[in-house]
């Protein structure tokens, strides 16, 4: 889970008899969904290593707007690293300068809600400018980007900005 916000947590249970446990940040689920993921039948963990790295080339990348906890994955693929997350709450921009700080490069892929609806036309420049001056490959923005700011960043990275919907299958 990104993140314990209704619309990234409702589906959980459909997961159940595939991934019986699931690995929690504290402080990422209010009360009320702990409880409801217990009563579904979940085994929550809090097994949290004071280290990033999960297991070889599969890293935790979390960030705290103090509202919001939230936590991403970062994936070495054939092409380099890939990053997803859910919302990128606190920022985009800083997400992606935090995980380069974190991993080698290249950055292949940055997927998720880039989190810009609403976001004035020289920020959502400014983290174009951003991704390519740090390589990123491709990009992936869905869910909490916007349309304007899609529009960005289909014009930056043209055929390089992937199309991306529930269900979609993308190769790391």
């Amino acid at each position: 889970m990104s993140h314990g916000h209704f619309d990234h947590t409702r589906g959980l249970t459909a997961l159940r008899e595939t991934q019986p446990e699931v690995l929690v940040l504290p402080g990422l689920l209010d009360p009320v969904q702990t409880r409801h993921l217990l009563e579904c039948g979940f085994k929550l963990s809090d097994n949290h290593s004071q280290n990033n790295e999960i297991r070889p080339g599969l890293q935790r990348l979390t960030f705290s707007t103090g509202a919001c906890i939230e936590q991403a994955l970062m994936i070495k693929g054939g092409h380099g690293w890939s990053i997803i997350f859910g919302c990128a709450h606190g920022g985009v921009d800083h997400w992606i300068e935090k995980a380069s700080s974190y991993i080698d490069k290249p950055i292949d892929l940055v997927m998720g809600g880039f989190h810009l609806i609403g976001v004035q036309h020289r920020k959502i420049r400014n983290i174009v400018d951003q991704f390519q001056k740090l390589g990123v490959q491709r990009v992936a923005p869905c869910h909490c980007t916007g349309l304007e700011a899609l529009k960005y960043f289909q014009e930056a990275f043209g055929e390089k900005c992937l199309q991306s919907m529930v269900g979609d299958q993308v190769y790391i």
